[in-house]
Order: structure tokens, then sequence, then C-alpha cells
């Protein structure tokens, strides 16, 4: 298990860019779920997930899946207030990308990932890291 996580973690520091995608897939696999789950309990009169709760996943890269659960399960879709708030959090969440996008490609800011495991031993965690070529801390520094 260990390793599987090394060779993930590896792979994110060789290929930083690749994390942006994967993050927005996971939360909109997410968020269409939270509108599905939604979706079924207003048809059967049940407890409803909270609207902030489906922006807070919104504003968390899963406005995609959000988007795509209003277009194909036609929830959430006709409220002109949620719609509003809605389009606020795609927006929000596209300058925050644009920032980071900035920020990997000009700025200079350096994104990198501390792995902290407090299993492995200090010396076998250096090597790893060596291994890897890079530093392995996150600093944000201007």
């Amino acid at each position: 298990m260990l390793e599987a996580m090394n060779i993930v973690i590896s792979f994110y520091l060789a290929h930083p860019w690749a994390l942006i995608p994967t993050v927005y897939l996971i939360m909109s696999f997410v968020a269409f779920v939270a509108y599905a789950v939604d979706k079924r309990a207003a048809k059967r009169g049940e407890w409803r997930t909270p609207e902030s709760t489906l922006h807070t996943l919104e504003l968390l890269c899963g406005w995609p899946g959000a988007w795509l659960a209003q277009r194909l399960l036609r929830h959430k879709s006709v409220k002109t207030s949620f719609r509003i708030v809605f389009f606020m959090m795609v927006a929000l969440n596209l300058a925050v990308l644009a920032y980071v996008i900035y920020g990997m490609t000009f700025g200079e800011q350096s994104f990198s990932i501390r792995l902290v495991q407090s299993n492995i031993p200090v010396r076998k965690y250096n090597q790893w890291a060596n291994n890897l070529g890079r530093e392995i801390v996150f600093r944000a520094s201007r």
C-alpha cells in the first residue's frame, strides 16, 4: 500500500499539471452524486441536501459534475436564485484556477508537496526523496 502511494505521489510530483484534472474529475463525480441523491430525496419527499452543500461542492472544483447533473437529471436547473449562486461559484472557481495556473507557469511561487509519513524512517524517506531528484517541501514564497 505504501509503495502504491509512493508511486502516485511520485507521478504527481513529476507531473504537477496532472493534479488539476484529477481533482476536477473526482470532485465532479462527488457533486454529480450529491445532486442525484438530492433529486431522489426530492422525489420521495425525504430530507434534502442543503443548497449550501451543493454550492460548496461546486466551488471545490465540482461544478462540471454539478452542471452535468443539472442537465441530465433536470435538477436545480430552473430556480433562478440557485442558478445565480451556481454561476458565481463557477466564476470564483475559475478565477482561483487561473491564479494557480499563472502561479505555476509565470509566478515566483513554488508549489510542491511535503510527504509526511510517520511510519517511514527518516533515512529511507530522504533516500526516496533524493531518488526523485526534487525537493519535497511545501513552500509559497514571493
